[in-house]
């Protein structure tokens, strides 16, 4: 008799082992997975960057075409296996100004001609909804691209870090392009987005084809060069700028992703689709632009005071889906 109930034991203990077992392989099968999609949305017509002319001249029409994304805009909906401290584990989200009218109103009182460009404006992280808005009117648009890049829960975990201290340090409220966003100092769309692509491809972007890399001539940029100038209007652009600086000698370098590039790269590679699943194999070493490395290297340092812990709690509520 002992040993036939050191046999019912054993069967029962087993039996709670399989049991729990089957429920861990369940949870495990059907917990969500990390994922990081990209929403890219073209200009309602094209950008031309030509020249300074060109650019403001099809600008100025893109404007008058639509007042959404008038540029382009890029935007990332990143999934992350845990949530955080705030209960967030889902953003959709990107850099955005603070108010396009007062940046606009800035750019022309202040006079700042291409420096508007990098300029330091008021920026924030659009919200969720703000951010859907935008991404369902570009599909209704024919304007919107997807990428799909699969990611694992440690770059999951980096990329929620890298926003809980842009959040906290105050990043989001600087807004500006031709940054590099790992260093912290803000970002316009493009860059900002840049730093998740870059961590979820292993290193490997941007690519060469995404970006716009041109010299803004001296004396169309206020405060650069040997003999700066204070102030430079739109009617200066068109009058006078009818070509890009040739070399650091007359110019000022600049670069930035451009979503419009990006856009019309999908579709390139999905020209039916305009949606497409991307990873680090998939990109060649001599397509890889330099500013990789930048993205990959730079330490995140701000001199921007911390966010009170209402403003950060305010801002994770912003951008969670």
């Amino acid at each position: 008799r002992y040993g036939q109930r050191i046999m019912v034991l054993h069967l029962r203990v087993t039996g709670i082992l399989t049991f729990l077992l089957t429920l861990a392989h369940f949870g495990a099968s059907t917990a969500q997975a990390a994922s990081l999609k990209i929403y890219v949305v073209a200009p309602p017509r094209e950008i031309s960057w030509d020249s300074p002319r060109a650019l403001l001249e099809s600008t100025i029409a893109a404007s008058l075409k639509s007042r959404y994304s008038v540029d382009g805009h890029i935007a990332i909906q990143l999934e992350a296996d845990q949530a955080n401290a705030f209960g967030v584990k889902r953003v959709l989200t990107s850099m955005a100004s603070a108010n396009s009218l007062a940046t606009s109103a800035k750019t022309l009182s202040s006079g700042l001609g291409l420096s508007a460009l990098y300029y330091d404006f008021d920026g924030q992280l659009d919200t969720s909804d703000r951010t859907t808005e935008l991404i369902e009117h570009a599909r209704s648009k024919g304007r919107l691209a997807e990428i799909n890049i699969p990611i694992d829960t440690a770059q999951a975990d980096q990329m929620m870090n890298f926003l809980a201290k842009w959040i906290k340090q105050g990043s989001f409220r600087h807004y500006g392009g031709g940054q590099v966003a790992s260093k912290g100092l803000g970002a316009g769309c493009a860059d900002f987005v840049m730093y998740f692509m870059n961590v979820a491809l292993q290193g490997r972007a941007p690519l060469k084809s995404w970006m716009r890399e041109v010299y803004l001539p001296f004396d169309l940029t206020p405060n650069r060069g040997p003999n700066p100038v204070a102030k430079v209007s739109p009617l200066q652009i068109l009058r006078y700028g009818s070509s890009w600086a040739e070399s650091e000698k007359d110019g000022t370098f600049f670069m930035i992703p451009d979503p419009e590039l990006i856009y019309d790269w999908v579709l390139a590679q999905k020209p039916d689709a305009a949606s497409m699943e991307l990873s680090a194999k998939d990109i060649l070493d001599q397509d890889l632009h330099f500013s990789a490395s930048l993205i990959r290297s730079s330490v995140f340092e701000t001199p921007y005071p911390v966010e009170s812990d209402e403003s950060i709690s305010a801002q994770w509520k912003r951008i969670s889906f």
